[in-house]
């Protein structure tokens, strides 16, 4: 197993109140053991994020991931995202003396994945040698060569299964940090799921295993909700309770 990675960062700040950072990435992969072929994931990714005065919040975010598990024309693909935050609790205006942290945030963004299973090369059809070829319906003499037949049908539309997230997130500190509250609902809209041949509705007289197919989607939504408790009584001794909720539905 061979790995390359490089990473270059940057930060910086601006009159005090306007805090910069960037970060890039370059990751490549390969693996092989005994005589396989080798497997190969390549990576490039992005992230920059913007500060105003600890009270506005940006976050870019991209991805462009690359498999060996699909065609040419399949094998990249760009996955992007945004996050937005602000810190209500920072501002002039905000006069609650019994709560200390006040933020809401927001984020969208897409997210892919290849660990489709089912082996590799599914983009591909694979050819048997061996067998002979019937001389004809009523007969059972069979041509003397040898043949090659079609043993794995391949598909070569197969592709990145791409999951499209969103997030909306509230927190707050109350009593000097003695209680908080993270809660987050959240939506999920996955496209593209591979399903297996044996798996689609293919109708017996296709006369093999059909190949794999991006078909699958799933839908979700959900929340989460978690409850914080952390009260020193003195330098040796403190109490600390967490209390977590959530909920999920899938179709």
């Amino acid at each position: 197993q061979m790995t390359y990675e490089g990473q270059l960062n940057y930060t910086s700040t601006f009159n005090k109140v306007h805090d910069v950072t960037a970060m890039g990435i370059f990751k490549r992969e390969q693996y092989a053991r005994g005589s396989m072929f080798k497997t190969y994931r390549e990576d490039w990714a992005f992230r920059a994020t913007y500060d105003y005065a600890d009270r506005y919040l940006l976050e870019l975010n991209g991805a462009y991931n690359g498999s060996e598990q699909f065609g040419p024309g399949y094998r990249f693909h760009f996955f992007p995202s945004v996050a937005v935050g602000w810190f209500i609790s920072h501002e002039k205006f905000f006069k609650v003396d019994w709560m200390d942290r006040l933020k809401l945030r927001y984020s969208t963004g897409q997210v892919g994945n290849d660990d489709v299973g089912s082996g590799r090369w599914l983009y591909a059809s694979s050819y048997a040698y061996g067998g002979y070829a019937r001389l004809g319906e009523s007969t059972a003499a069979q041509s003397p060569y040898t043949i090659y037949r079609e043993s794995v049908i391949g598909n070569p539309d197969i592709h990145w299964e791409t999951a499209h997230k969103n997030d909306w997130g509230l927190e707050m500190g109350l009593l000097q940090e003695m209680i908080t509250v993270n809660f987050d609902y959240y939506t999920e809209n996955r496209t593209d799921i591979l399903l297996s041949g044996s798996s689609r509705s293919v109708p017996p007289f296709f006369g093999s295993t059909p190949p794999s197919a991006n078909l699958g989607q799933v839908k979700s939504h959900g929340a989460e909700l978690e409850i914080g408790f952390n009260k020193s009584l003195n330098d040796n001794l403190s109490i600390w309770a967490k209390l977590a909720i959530s909920h999920n539905q899938n179709k």
